[in-house]
């Protein structure tokens, strides 16, 4: 799926990518990031899970044909006879604090 999406996604600004870091890495006005990571199982129906992926603002901005064509690839990617689709992810959070 995320493969998928990569072939779409055009410079979109995605978590993955780190460039928020440097901000942080270029100053002295916070306290070193800390982070924690929690992962979730968002279980869907077939029908929600392409619901779901096609809704990504770069997908739901794409033409209707090559929408058509995403919504092919997701279900080419479940069993045939999938009822349910399980997507794992992970929150991951970080923090810090302001210094003086």
């Amino acid at each position: 799926m995320t493969e998928l999406f990569d072939r779409y996604r055009k410079g979109a600004p995605a978590f993955r990518d780190r460039a928020w870091r440097p901000a942080f890495d270029a100053t002295e006005l916070f306290t070193p990031l800390r982070s924690a990571a929690f992962p979730h199982v968002q279980r869907l129906t077939v029908d929600g899970f392409v619901d779901r992926a096609v809704s990504v603002s770069f997908i739901a901005a794409l033409p209707d044909d090559e929408r058509t064509r995403v919504r092919d690839e997701l279900l080419a990617l479940l069993p045939l006879d999938a009822s349910e689709v399980e997507l794992p992810y992970r929150c991951d959070v970080l923090w810090c604090e302001r210094i003086g």
